[in-house]
């Protein structure tokens, strides 16, 4: 909307980017945040996807699954022109910060590891936004 607002297109593929990442963040953030209060949720009524997920496998299965598609994105934001190179990599090396804190939800289901994932997430959104934003190829025309 963001995007759009200001002028662009909301068939560009510089929208179409920033949806992408605001989606794809959005899911290991709220999956982590759902199992590390799974029971409140619960007691609540909410149903959640941690919900009947005794073992947290749906939860771990979904948190690094989407973490994997959200560490990919920068590179295909650079093969589709949306951003430079540069944000390809430091993309990827913000993605390796990413990836073992999912790895290791996944691996070994905890309070503790989920508020890891939860946390990091807090900072991740920002900080690739604004290298995708410094490193768009828009703000060179």
């Amino acid at each position: 909307m963001g995007w759009v607002a200001a002028g662009g297109e909301l068939t560009d593929p510089a929208a179409a980017a920033l949806f992408g990442v605001l989606f794809l963040w959005q899911m290991p953030h709220f999956y982590a945040l759902a199992w590390k209060f799974r029971k409140d949720y619960e007691d609540g009524g909410y149903h959640m996807i941690s919900r009947g997920d005794s073992d947290g496998s749906r939860s771990a299965a979904r948190i690094l699954g989407y973490s994997g598609l959200l560490c990919a994105l920068p590179v295909a934001t650079t093969a589709a022109g949306v951003t430079g190179v540069m944000f390809a990599i430091e993309g990827v090396a913000l993605g390796a910060l990413l990836m073992p804190l999912a790895f290791r939800f996944w691996k070994e289901r905890s309070d503790e590891n989920a508020r890891k994932v939860f946390i990091l997430s807090l900072w991740y959104l920002p900080l690739l936004m604004a290298l995708m934003g410094f490193h768009s190829t828009s703000w060179k025309q």
